[in-house]
């Protein structure tokens, strides 16, 4: 995390935390319809799946390593 220059505000970056995990078993994802507040949004059991998943078999949708965006039609793709 940064403190921004221009306001003082905090400034939190997921893909800058992303990289700063040492290691190659990670998974990051973006998902379509999404905001801050996913746990309660339409999208939440697409977020608990995939945290049981994780936690369960370290995997999610056969996945340990990457980033990826979940589009509208739960199609994952991956980025970068």
């Amino acid at each position: 995390m940064n403190t921004s220059p221009d306001l003082g505000l905090l400034y939190f970056s997921v893909p800058a935390l992303y990289q700063a995990i040492p290691g190659d078993h990670k998974l990051m994802f973006r998902i379509a319809c999404a905001g801050h507040q996913i746990v309660w949004e339409r999208k939440a059991k697409v977020v608990h799946h995939m945290s049981r998943e994780w936690l369960k078999n370290g995997t999610v949708d056969d996945l340990a390593k990457g980033s990826f965006f979940l589009d509208e039609d739960d199609s994952l793709t991956p980025v970068g």
